[in-house]
């Protein structure tokens, strides 16, 4: 269980964790706010509070928190893409303006690869579908 710690003039937080194995990790499912009563010698002789449900607000912060794990990951390999065309691009233009259009095109191709599988939710998506979109314009 959680613990409560006050200091003098604080009201103190508990919060409940649960784990129903060793090997889940806990999540936070409840709130709470205490205050205590004390009597004529300041020895506390009960508490009052309240506790709220945060179950539902935990589980959505950690699922926002892998979505974005996932998403910053997806982010860099596409930025790595990026460089390694325009790297390979440059390496084998013999003309600047050759290269910017190779670049653009390049680029355009992977975009509508990307398309494809957006479209398709990252699901079921057989690869001949994405190959058939990125070349479409030049098949």
């Amino acid at each position: 269980m959680g613990a409560l710690a006050s200091k003098p003039g604080d009201r103190p937080a508990l919060r409940d964790r649960v784990s129903p194995a060793a090997s889940v990790r806990r999540i936070p499912v409840g709130l709470g706010r205490a205050k205590p009563v004390r009597d004529a010698t300041g020895r506390i002789t009960r508490w009052y509070g309240s506790c709220t449900d945060i179950n539902r607000i935990k589980v959505v912060e950690e699922q926002l928190q892998l979505m974005l794990g996932e998403m910053n990951h997806r982010v860099k390999n596409s930025m790595a893409m990026v460089h390694s065309i325009v790297s390979q691009t440059l390496r084998q233009a013999e003309t600047l303006d050759q290269a910017r259009m190779s670049i653009q095109s390049r680029i355009g191709i992977m975009a509508q690869a990307h398309d494809r599988l957006v479209k398709a939710t990252w699901t079921e998506t057989a690869i001949t579908e994405v190959v058939e979109a990125a070349l479409g314009p030049t098949a």
